[in-house]
């Protein structure tokens, strides 16, 4: 991320008081890792590992950042399982990015596709799933 958009994103963050959304993936220029230096210097905001990729890499931002969240949306289930299993489901947000389900799975609506994440993360949480699903991008703590 070019340092100068970083930096006014940053600090429209402070201003307003809201989380910085940031995407993680599977290509090297959005891994998990590459904030990783960013979110421990900016201690004061709170940062959200969207998707949660790689999840080895926001494992151990999570472990190691109390400013640091992850959210669900377009999570595969079993980096919800290792997420959990790392005892980290305090640091765990719901997400779905739908609409983006009507492109990968074009048969299955919105309504059925969010319907589908909350019973797979309820699956996965067990107790935790209650929750997971209050804390949002939106409500987190």
């Amino acid at each position: 991320m070019p340092k100068k958009i970083s930096t006014v994103s940053l600090q429209l963050a402070r201003r307003l008081d809201v989380p910085v959304l940031l995407h993680t993936g599977n290509f090297s220029v959005c891994h998990a890792g590459r904030f990783a230096e960013m979110i421990d210097a900016n201690t004061d905001l709170s940062f959200v590992l969207a998707h949660g990729r790689p999840v080895d890499e926001v494992i151990r931002i999570l472990k190691k950042s109390g400013n640091a969240f992850v959210d669900t949306a377009f999570m595969p289930e079993a980096d919800i399982w290792k997420l959990i299993g790392e005892g980290l489901h305090g640091k765990i947000l719901f997400g779905t990015d739908a609409p983006i389900n009507e492109i990968f799975y074009p048969g299955t609506s919105t309504t059925d596709y969010i319907k589908e994440r909350v019973e797979m993360l309820r699956a996965a949480c067990g107790s935790s799933a209650a929750e997971i699903l209050a804390r949002t991008i939106y409500r987190y703590p």
